[in-house]
């Protein structure tokens, strides 16, 4: 009787040790999101640090899925392969956007006397771990984008700046009040959201051929030995 051979996801890990990684960030992620919304209520929603919160434990609970049914050869787990990407491409790109425009523009509020050390110590973490997770989980699988999957962050991007984009100080002139929305600048500001998701989608691209080119090489050195990825 021959053993069916498992899609392997990683090639510095197995399975199984991915599948771990990836349940306990879910776990970290839900935890840290419960509560916030529990200290701030649903004012937490409105920013996009927190929607990018949200999505990163969506992405993490959704990879947990597609591991466990790579793991047991479900028959949902190209469905979930297809999701996994989408959702990959949306937070490898929306982390670095939120990282690099609060710690270029917001860090101010890190330093604040103002403001309680214990807020400032979230901000900053908040911050900070958005991002190390997603690059952890980059390096540790074997999943890739192509260049039309950008498309799957500006669209998320665009949905949040629809949606609540409102909160932030520098939006409020994009608000005519009884005159409606001056369209103007939004419609430059959206301009400006796909270039901002385009240049950091290539970004990612870049970390992925990076990570590539290391495993490629662990391979081509006889004296850094492989971790098989299935068990």
């Amino acid at each position: 009787m021959f053993m069916l051979e498992l899609e392997s996801l990683s090639d510095s890990v197995t399975n199984h040790t991915l599948f771990v990684s990836r349940v306990s960030t879910t776990i970290f992620f839900v935890s840290w999101i419960l509560w916030r919304l529990a200290t701030e209520g649903w004012r937490y929603l409105f920013f996009l640090t927190n929607w990018n919160w949200i999505l990163n434990s969506v992405y993490f609970a959704i990879s947990s899925l597609y591991c466990y049914s790579v793991i047991h050869q479900s028959k949902m787990r190209h469905i979930l392969k297809s999701i996994h990407i989408i959702m990959f491409a949306v937070v490898m790109t929306i982390s670095w956007i939120v990282a690099f425009g609060f710690w270029t523009l917001l860090s101010k509020s890190v330093v604040d006397p103002n403001r309680l050390v214990t807020e400032r110590m979230i901000s900053a973490l908040a911050h900070i771990l958005n991002l190390i997770f997603p690059i952890f989980d980059l390096f540790l699988c074997k999943t890739t984008l192509e260049y039309y999957q950008v498309v799957y962050p500006i669209i998320a991007l665009l949905m949040y700046m629809v949606l609540t984009l409102w909160p932030y100080p520098f939006m409020k002139s994009l608000n005519g009040g009884e005159a409606g929305i001056n369209w103007a600048p939004m419609v430059g500001l959206g301009l400006g959201v796909v270039v901002a998701g385009v240049l950091f989608y290539i970004l990612a691209l870049s970390l992925i051929r990076l990570r590539q080119h290391v495993n490629k090489s662990k391979r081509m050195d006889p004296k850094l030995p492989m971790t098989q990825a299935i068990f």
